[in-house]
């Protein structure tokens, strides 16, 4: 489970290996996470949902991030 301090890590790691790779992208999340993040109104989520662009290049830099800080792609 991922809570709002959590989730804020990985976002922050995910920007600072999107800087690294030159990539300027933009990523909107849903479902629980914004629950956690936005409302405080949960605890934690199993995951976080959103939209991302560029795809490409955002899905590789969620993948290096998953494997450096133990989560799930």
């Amino acid at each position: 489970m991922l809570n709002a301090e959590r989730i804020e890590q990985l976002f922050e790691r995910l920007n600072a290996e999107l800087k690294r790779k030159d990539v300027v992208g933009e990523v909107g999340i849903c479902g629980g996470a914004v629950m956690c993040l936005v409302f405080k109104s949960r605890e934690s989520t199993k995951d976080v949902d959103g939209v991302f662009a560029p795809a490409g290049e955002i899905r590789e830099a969620v993948a290096s991030v998953a494997r450096e800080m133990d989560v799930p792609e």
